[in-house]
């Protein structure tokens, strides 16, 4: 298993995790970490961190979170601020366009969140 597969496995149990922690987790340099994963990723663990947490922050949304302070936070964002950043980034629209969209129901953002494969952990 590669180390960017590790380090999903770390991403997917814990949104708030840090490179720096999975590293230390690995055994490894965050340097190390960040190469690699970026090399077989194609975006850095920052970017894929980033895009994982709007993909739950809209799944919670979609799922009937009227609050999307909560959403947010519940998603792995430290604050209000750093997920607005975040999202407009990631999708180029303010959060609050998500109210008027589903209202006419016209906008539906999906971050691109490239799918590896990651082999089941091992009994």
């Amino acid at each position: 298993i590669s180390l960017a597969q590790r380090a999903l496995r770390a991403l997917e149990k814990d949104p708030v995790i840090t490179g720096e922690r999975i590293a230390e987790e690995l055994g490894i340099s965050p340097g190390h970490l960040a190469r690699s994963f970026k090399s077989e990723m194609g975006l850095s663990l920052v970017e894929y961190r980033n895009r994982l947490r709007i993909e739950r922050f809209l799944r919670s949304v979609q799922s009937g979170n009227d609050s999307l302070l909560r959403a947010a936070l519940e998603a792995g964002f430290g604050s209000y601020a750093q997920f607005h950043r975040v999202f407009r980034q990631e999708t180029g629209r303010n959060p609050s366009a998500l109210r008027t969209a589903a209202v006419d129901d016209q906008w539906t953002p999906t971050p691109t969140i490239p799918s590896p494969t990651i082999p089941s952990p091992r009994p």
